[in-house]
């Protein structure tokens, strides 16, 4: 899937799109194929390195809406809005990917 990322943190970022492996999906988890995600100040703090501890490469994010894929919990293609745990977009790769 594509994703775009975060490869250099700083004013200015070094951003690409990158193709990466789509996620296996755990128990208590869903996978969405996002249709649109926000860019948001936790975001931009992030990208700016101004947030202590995240790793390059990273797809940041933690909110967008798109359609359920796979899940223990939801019906495939079920329309859904995500509002991530407190370490996507952080210390792992968050919505700005498919």
């Amino acid at each position: 899937m594509k994703a775009i990322v975060t490869r250099r943190f700083g004013n200015p970022p070094t951003m690409a799109v990158d193709e990466r492996p789509t996620p296996a999906v755990h128990e208590g988890f869903t996978l969405v194929r996002m249709h649109s995600a926000t860019i948001n100040q936790l975001s931009n703090t992030i990208r700016r390195g101004d947030f202590g501890f995240p790793t390059a490469p990273l797809a940041l994010g933690n909110e967008g809406v798109g359609i359920v894929e796979e899940s223990d919990r939801f019906a495939r293609g079920t329309r859904v809005a995500v509002y991530g745990r407190s370490d996507l977009g952080v210390s792992v790769d968050g919505p700005f990917q498919q």
